[in-house]
């Protein structure tokens, strides 16, 4: 089978052949025998065929007027809005809600990292001290014991 349409040229085609808005005959042909070789192809075509049933089948209610002349006035003030991003000062708080309390809790961290190790080593400088003033306090009670007797 070598025919000028791709499977993805008829899968493209089946809307307008669910409608009847195709007009070339050999298209017609093509469409209609790959539906009945191609199970991919039936599938799609069922699918689009409930689809544009329903369609059709819908009681759908046409807007009225004011609703499209709102909405072009909503467009245009968003497209106003992406335009002017804002202010210095709405650019400003933005930078005050993230970066200030982001400083202040590396500040506090950085405050209470330092201070605990200065703490630590006072510790262990009082530790220290404290064992060399027991073995100094044992080596005089060492010698005023050797001393006494």
């Amino acid at each position: 089978m070598n025919t000028k349409y791709t499977k993805e040229d008829i899968i493209h085609s089946l809307p307008d052949y669910v409608s009847d808005n195709i007009e070339d005959s050999e298209l017609i042909k093509e469409i209609e025998n790959v539906i009945n070789t191609d199970n991919e192809v039936k599938n799609e075509f069922i699918e689009i065929s409930n689809t544009m049933n329903f369609l059709n089948s819908a009681d759908l209610e046409h807007p009225g007027e004011n609703y499209f002349n709102n909405l072009s006035v909503k467009i245009n003030e968003r497209i106003h809005e992406n335009l002017n991003p804002g202010s210095i000062l709405d650019r400003l708080s933005l930078l005050w809600k993230i970066l200030i309390p982001a400083f202040s809790v590396l500040l506090i961290s950085f405050l209470f990292l330092s201070n605990r190790n200065s703490d630590n080593t006072e510790f262990t400088k009082t530790d220290e001290t404290k064992k060399q003033i027991s073995i100094a306090d044992n080596k005089d009670d060492e010698k005023k014991g050797l001393s006494s007797d």
